[in-house]
This record gives structure tokens, sequence and C-alpha cells, in this order.
């Protein structure tokens, strides 16, 4: 299984090509200008980078920050895990 480091890592690297600003895992999706068709691009680059077995979605309610993008990815994770 993933461990949370390396995801957050990810999480930040992928989310960093996408922005021209800086990001760190307090980053705040609006801060550096991404809306939801970018997040939508995000996840699908993080489902192939993680090499998840499931879809990710995008929840603007429960997703603010990068760490927020990371302890989801976290959840489904354990949730899918036996």
């Amino acid at each position: 299984m993933t461990d949370q480091p390396s995801i957050i890592d990810t999480v930040i690297v992928v989310i960093s090509e996408q922005s021209d600003q800086p990001v760190t895992a307090d980053t705040t999706l609006d801060s550096i200008g991404l809306d939801s068709l970018d997040m939508v691009s995000i996840m699908i680059a993080l489902e192939e980078e993680l090499h998840l077995s499931f879809p990710l979605e995008y929840d603007p309610s429960v997703m603010s920050t990068v760490q927020d993008v990371a302890d989801h990815i976290l959840a489904r994770l354990n949730q899918a895990a036996p």
C-alpha cells in the first residue's frame, strides 16, 4: 500500500504541474487558481500516478487544501484495503 508521505509528495508534484505558484501541503486550491475542471484533470493524473484501481472524485466541500486531497486519497486507499 502507498504510504502517506509519498501520497502527499505525489499530490504536490501533480498539482504543481497545473500551477505556476509554489505548492505545499497547506496551499489552498483556490489560492493557486485551480477550478473544478483543473481538479478533474488532477484527479485523473493522480489515479494514474498512484496506480489506483478506483476512481477519485473531486469534492470541493471537503477538499480545500492540497493536504485535503492527499487525505482523501489515503482514506480511499484504507477503504479499499482488504
